[in-house]
């Protein structure tokens, strides 16, 4: 955190007489700059100072000294919203549910600990019939060593069963007489399915159909259309 306010400084705040706002809080050209007029009457200053504080979510550099259990702050150190929550500026996302108890910063914890990253999807076109998909040379060295990997395959469309597709070294096996054929598009989405549980996916096809995804203990996926 700065030692010294940088402006802008939108801070709310409750001074005992009128605001230099060129100077202690910074102007932005826009019609608020003015209104009401300046450095006339404190009163006129605060009311100015919570449309700014407003606006800005009270966006500066030091934390802000007036706030209560969920005043949202603006961190431009960080350039990153965050909220008052148990006392402390934690990241907005702490305080967004998407269920009961479960937060967004909750789930993405979750998601970044599978050691995958959200772009871990490829997709094109057979050149020859066969029954491994051969991974681009990016995503085979982001997998190359991992456990418990799982590909959702889509070949024209259409979700294999994920009983009959494996993950190996730079490819994607597929089994039970599952195959690409010269010309078939296929997508395929790799996934780390360790500690998934019992956790419910929901997944969309090329051709818009959701499906629910399910992994058991065992990292056997199940799918739903929905």
């Amino acid at each position: 955190m700065a030692t010294n306010p940088t402006l802008p400084d939108n801070r709310l705040r409750l001074p005992a007489g009128p605001i230099d706002f060129a100077t202690e809080v910074g102007d932005t050209g826009q019609d608020h700059d003015g209104y009401p007029q300046a450095g006339t009457q404190p009163r006129y200053d605060w009311m100015r100072m919570y449309l700014i504080a407003l606006l800005s979510q009270q966006s500066s550099y030091e934390e802000p000294s007036q706030y209560r259990e969920g005043t949202p702050w603006f961190d431009l150190n960080e350039m990153a919203l965050k909220i008052r929550k148990n006392g402390q500026w934690v990241p907005f996302a702490q305080a967004v549910l998407i269920e009961d108890g479960y937060t967004l910063a909750d789930f993405y914890n979750e998601y970044s600990g599978l050691g995958l990253s959200a772009e871990m999807r490829f997709d094109g076109t057979a050149a020859a019939t066969s029954n491994t998909i051969v991974m681009p040379t990016d995503i085979a060295a982001a997998t190359a060593g991992k456990e418990n990997l799982q590909a959702d395959v889509f070949i024209n469309g259409l979700l294999i069963d994920p009983d009959h597709v494996g993950v190996s070294a730079g490819q994607v096996d597929l089994s039970g007489g599952e195959q690409v054929v010269i010309g078939d598009t296929y997508v395929v989405v790799i996934r780390n399915v360790i500690s998934a549980q019992q956790v419910p996916y929901t997944l969309v096809s090329p051709d818009g159909t959701r499906y629910v995804v399910t992994v058991d203990n065992a990292g056997t996926l199940g799918t739903t259309a929905i």
